[in-house]
Formats: C-alpha cells, structure tokens, sequence
C-alpha cells in the first residue's frame, strides 16, 4: 500500500480538526511528524495559552511571541518547552523576535520534510 502523507495549511479550528480527522481515519500516522507548526506572536489572553497548549497537545510544534504567565510553576515550564516532546512529539518555543521566531518556526518545517522525502 502506497505511503499517504497529509499536510495541513493553518492552526485554527479547520487545521486542528484535519489533524484529528486524519488520526481518527489513518490512526498509524503520526501527527507530529508533519511539516506543520502553530504560531502565537503576541500573548493576549490565558485563553490563548490553552489554546497553544491544545494545539501543542495534538502533536504541532508551537512558537510563542513573549512568554506567556506560566512561569510561576517551572515544572509546568519544563513540561510545555520540554517535557511534552517525549509525550506527543511536540513542544512550545518561546521566541519574542519575530524573524528568530519564523527561522524556528522554518527549521522545522523544512525538518520534517526531510524526514519525510518531501
């Protein structure tokens, strides 16, 4: 059988629900190994962290803008920037420079690509 890859364009509601149609439909493919990311440039509210942490949960690599106020409990920074990766493949980056932010954010797609043949 022919190797299918899936690719997803956006992180809001149509990319986070493709991703959990292709896991439900195609339950061998591994959401965190596609060319995808999320981004966050700017922290507006404790409901966009949720978010991020939804979309990080899923699988997709996630670059926010200024850290967002969850510094309180390191362990809860550790777990989000680091420790998730083992878990579900994917972390949070936080970088405030928006040209740092999309060569992280380039890095790896570009990455995942390879890893993929594309």
């Amino acid at each position: 059988m022919a190797t299918i890859h899936h690719v997803i364009i956006g992180n809001g509601i149509a990319g986070i629900s493709a991703a959990e149609t292709i896991r439900t439909y195609d339950p061998d493919s591994d959401i965190s190994d596609l060319p995808l990311a999320g981004a966050a440039p700017e922290w507006y509210s404790e409901k966009a962290v949720a978010i991020g942490a939804y979309f990080v949960a899923s699988g997709a690599y996630t670059v926010l803008g200024p850290m967002p106020p969850i510094t309180g409990s390191m362990d809860v920074v550790h777990l989000l920037t680091q420790g998730l990766k083992a878990v579900v493949g994917a972390t949070f980056a936080v970088e405030p420079d928006p040209e740092k932010a999309a060569v992280l954010i380039r890095n790896r797609i570009e990455a995942k690509r390879k890893g993929l043949g594309l």
